[in-house]
């Protein structure tokens, strides 16, 4: 029998080589450290290490690069470290390719790709500060900021990654990343009181500096008598089966039930948002659900005020965009409560917001009363304007965020 050690490897060689083909590629990348050379002649800048962009990119990303449109207007040299085989010029031609509010910032971008796996070499200068945005970024942060005066990074956090996972070694490497020193930045409110409450990664017992923005709704809603002419009833459901934690499969049980059920009437026609590819799925009685292909931004956006009645799951403290977006085009959205994502946080987001535990009957309950309330245009228009929920990334961030990244830029600590 031959025995592998897979504990000696030569000196020379980058943390991980020796297993590089017995380990998951993202735990790889979490522990991976880059190697950082302080460069004095390098401007002063901040790094956001990022996970690879595509063309049709969901709001999470979206986020992370309206951070860095912030961080530019505010007057930072902003470098995008991206973690992605593409060259520097297919990333800089991806980034032409989004919104308008991108596009037209995307040349003012440092880009530069980079190999989490290959211990790829980054060059800074001691002044810089780094962003963390994914779990499997926040140690090429840490390393970056350990050739910097200020030792801390920046952690962009928008959801609560540990519950991506079940009890896994990324679960380890998600946790992990929460116990770094850094300052912790929410995309909002909602998650930054569960990390504090949770005290996740010791947040709470170090006191960190910890700072939150309202992540705006990508929203579209009509003048009322343009939203009034409808004359089909539209259910939506964000079906996102790859993504365990929008818990496809129980979503789709609950549409199979609420069909067999009764729920819809005849005139019900219903759809898939965020499904891999456009396709069509039967349902009981004859009913089909259309899977509708990925589309720019902007047609999505459009297309959200034409919706009467949706489901849209997510298995952890996010309140999650879909419910926000739908509810403030004006659809009455079901979704779950989660640890503190209570009813009543979450009707404070909108009132068109229905929610319920992870159960079968309550969200059934939740699909029942989402349908009868579909059809008071009045109360889902009202209630749709009345939302204070943020709706333009240009409120989303202020002089609040702006003195508290130059105070920690300042800080040296």
């Amino acid at each position: 029998m031959k025995f592998i050690n897979l504990f000696r490897r030569k000196s020379t060689d980058h943390p991980f080589d020796f297993v590089s083909r017995k380990v998951n590629h993202a735990m790889w990348e979490s522990f991976s450290c880059v190697r950082v050379t302080a460069d004095d002649r390098r401007p002063v800048c901040i790094n956001i290490v990022m996970q690879d962009i595509s063309r049709h990119m969901s709001a999470g990303p979206l986020s992370i690069l309206y951070f860095g449109r912030f961080l530019l207007k505010s007057g930072f040299h902003v470098r995008l470290l991206i973690i992605s085989d593409k060259s520097q010029t297919e990333l800089e031609d991806t980034l032409r390719y989004q919104n308008d509010d991108i596009t037209e910032i995307s040349s003012q971008f440092e880009v530069e790709p980079i190999k989490l796996s290959e211990g790829c070499e980054i060059r800074i200068n001691p002044g810089d500060m780094s962003v963390a945005t994914l779990f499997n970024t926040a140690c090429a942060a840490s390393a970056i900021q350990k050739k910097c005066r200020n030792r801390k990074f920046i952690y962009f956090i928008q959801d609560d990654e540990r519950e991506f996972f079940s009890a896994s070694s990324l679960r380890c490497a998600a946790e992990q990343s929460y116990a770094f020193d850094c300052f912790p930045l929410f995309s909002t409110k909602i998650l930054a009181q569960h990390f504090l409450a949770e005290d996740v990664g010791g947040l709470r017992s170090r006191r960190a500096k910890v700072m939150w923005h309202g992540c705006p709704a990508n929203y579209f809603l009509p003048p009322f008598e343009e939203f009034s002419r409808r004359t089909e009833k539209k259910f939506v459901f964000y079906a996102r089966p790859k993504n365990p934690r929008n818990c496809y499969d129980f979503a789709m049980y609950l549409i199979i039930r609420a069909v067999e059920e009764g729920l819809f009437d005849g005139g019900w026609e219903f759809y898939g948002i965020g499904y891999p590819e456009p396709c069509s799925l039967g349902l009981p009685g004859g009913r089909t659900l259309h899977m509708l292909p990925n589309m720019p931004l902007d047609e999505y956006r459009e297309s959200l005020s034409t919706y009467d009645a949706a489901l849209s799951l997510m298995a952890t403290p996010h309140p999650s965009m879909p419910p926000v977006d739908l509810s403030l085009s004006g659809c009455v959205v079901v979704t779950n409560t989660y640890k503190n994502k209570t009813a009543g946080v979450l009707e404070e987001i909108s009132r068109n917001i229905i929610s319920a535990p992870l159960l079968v009957e309550p969200l059934l309950d939740a699909l029942r009363k989402a349908v009868e309330l579909s059809g008071n245009l009045e109360f889902r228009y009202r209630n749709a304007v009345n939302s204070s929920w943020p709706r333009s990334w240009d409120t989303a961030f202020g002089a609040g965020h702006l003195a508290w990244i130059r105070d920690i830029m300042g800080a040296g600590q």
